[in-house]
């Protein structure tokens, strides 16, 4: 495997550049006509995108003193306008999301960089400027590599649903250790902690911390998770033991018989689903993950013991958490002294059949409560930690084992989930 062809695979062509120069273009030409200073950011802009990757992101700049309401509204104005319409996401604040000409474009509200009190999102022009002034060809494609290798390992993005690199991160490493290859050779030593930057800057916690040049209190790798960081340096290390093309392109796996394996283990599995709220998905999914913690722990209190887990979101959210099966608890049950004649023969008559016994001259008898777990979520359901806007809709969820028989493909993903140096 030559790094030089996967490269090639993976640059845009003459004809994509031009055509989101194109997009690019027109849009900035149509906000500036208005009286609007705009930046045309991201890696789009920086020509470090990956080929087929179809995103445009501008940022309109307003004055300092422009409230967060003021920019929002001149922000919609112009995105109705220009785009013909859009739809509203939000990061630190609103912005506008729309096709165009075959591109997800952004329309992004911020403050001029260094005025007045700034949001993550007033950066962005800022890091754009530091990442362009120290690019060239041999670096853009080094970016490229790293980015594609990350898809190939199911970490590139830093969203919820990801929890790994964003595009800009990638560009930082690779202007820090100057190659792809030196990337992941450092990778594979990193250690939880690792510090890249200024080493006098305020300490911060997270697996990687790698310093924002624009920003030095920023940790610019903050959303990676401790299993994104593992999963790199797992990746890494197996990759520089037996380059392929699979930590690229991965190939689709044979299919296991997943339900043989899952009968074998004698598990169960929790299954609470309901339709998916009407949530971004940056406000979904932590709130989700919550769920998620919220039931493995009450699980895990009441005598459980759980293995993996699984969230899938579409058009239903799905959570699935492998654990032991039905669970016993014995309980001591008093009964009254042998001498209260009465009561001592009505309670022999009603546990006579259950082994009761004699201590201290009273009966006693273990009674055995068996729960499920979906019995147990059920009863304590209330208590269980979750975005508010999930409890809003507990009525929807349904909590039940799941069968396995129902759907293969989850109960794979939940054993088998895909990774690039698998044989």
């Amino acid at each position: 495997m030559e790094l030089e062809d996967i490269a090639r695979r993976i640059t845009p062509s003459e004809g994509e550049l031009k055509s989101v120069e194109r997009v690019a273009g027109r849009l900035i030409s149509e906000i500036s006509n208005r009286g609007y200073k705009v930046i045309w950011v991201g890696s789009s802009a920086r020509n470090t995108f990956v080929k087929g990757e179809r995103d445009i992101d501008v940022f309109v700049v307003f004055p300092p003193d422009s409230s967060a309401q003021e920019m929002q509204r001149e922000l919609f104005s112009i995105a109705r306008d220009v785009l013909g319409g859009y739809e509203k996401k939000y990061a630190q604040h609103p912005y506008a999301h729309a096709l165009r000409e075959g591109f997800d474009v952004d329309l992004v509200p911020c403050h001029p960089y260094g005025k007045g009190k700034l949001t993550p999102v007033d950066r962005t022009p800022e890091h754009h400027r530091y990442v362009s002034s120290r690019l060239n060809d041999e670096t853009r494609e080094e970016i490229r590599l790293l980015k594609q290798f990350l898809k190939g390992c199911g970490l590139y993005g830093a969203e919820s649903s990801v929890h790994g690199f964003s595009g800009y991160l990638c560009e930082l490493l690779i202007l820090h250790y100057g190659s792809f290859e030196k990337t992941l050779g450092e990778g594979a030593r990193w250690r939880h902690g690792t510090t890249i930057g200024i080493k006098d800057a305020t300490r911060m916690e997270g697996p990687l911390v790698l310093i924002d040049p624009v920003d030095p209190e920023r940790n610019v790798a903050a959303a990676l998770s401790r299993n994104s960081f593992a999963l790199f340096i797992q990746s890494a290390r197996r990759y520089l033991e037996s380059p392929s093309e699979r930590f690229f392109f991965p190939e689709e796996k044979e299919k296991t018989n997943s339900g043989e394996e899952f009968a074998r283990r004698g598990t169960e599995i929790l299954y609470v689903h309901f339709p998916k709220p009407d949530l971004v998905d940056e406000i979904l999914y932590p709130q989700v993950e919550k769920l998620e913690d919220g039931l493995r722990r009450a699980l895990e209190m009441d005598g459980f013991r759980i293995f993996r887990s699984l969230i899938e979101i579409d058009e239903e959210v799905e959570v699935l958490i492998e654990h032991t099966c039905l669970k016993s608890e014995v309980e001591k049950h008093l009964g009254p002294y042998l001498w209260d004649f009465e009561n001592s023969e009505r309670f022999w008559d009603i546990h006579k059949n259950k082994n009761p016994y004699i201590e201290n001259g009273r009966w006693y008898v273990d009674l055995y409560k068996s729960k499920d777990a979906p019995t147990l979520i059920e009863e304590k359901f209330d208590k269980i930690a979750m975005g508010k806007n999930l409890k809003r809709i507990g009525e929807e969820m349904r909590v039940e084992l799941f069968d396995p028989g129902s759907n293969e493909e989850l109960l794979t993903k939940l054993l088998h989930p895909p990774h690039p140096w698998d044989p």
